[in-house]
C-alpha cells in the first residue's frame, strides 16, 4: 500500500497599516491569500494544504508578486508528517488547524 504524502504550506507575514495605501494593499494581499485555498492559523500565519510541493511553490510565486513593497513574508513548506508535530503552547486549535486537520475538507486549490 503506498502512502502518499501531503504538504502544508505555511506563511507568515508582518505588514505596515500606517497610511490607507498599505492598508488597502495589506487587504488585497489577504484575500489573494484566501483565494488561493489559505486558511487562517493565527493573525499573520496562514496554511494550505496540497498533494504537491508544486502547487505550494506556484502560489508563492504568485503571491510574491503581490506582495506590498514594505511587507516582511516568509514561507516555508513541510510534510502533513511533520506539521503534525507542531504543539500548541498555549491557546485553543484555530479553525484553520481544525479545518486542516479534518481530512474530509478538501483544502486543494
Amino acid at each position: 500500500m503506498t502512502m502518499s504524502i501531503e504538504y502544508i504550506g505555511l506563511l507568515m507575514y508582518d505588514m505596515p497599516m500606517q497610511t490607507d495605501i498599505e492598508i488597502l494593499e495589506y487587504k488585497n494581499f489577504r484575500k489573494k491569500l484566501i483565494e488561493k485555498g489559505y486558511y487562517q492559523l493565527q493573525k499573520s500565519v496562514y496554511i494550505v494544504r496540497s498533494k504537491t510541493k508544486e502547487k505550494i511553490e506556484l502560489a508563492e510565486k504568485q503571491l510574491t508578486m503581490l506582495a506590498p513593497k514594505n511587507s516582511s513574508i516568509r514561507s516555508i513548506i513541510l510534510t502533513e508528517e511533520q506539521f503534525q508535530k507542531m504543539k500548541v503552547i498555549s491557546g485553543d486549535t484555530t479553525l484553520g488547524e481544525k479545518i486542516l486537520n479534518d481530512k474530509n475538507k478538501i483544502l486543494e486549490f
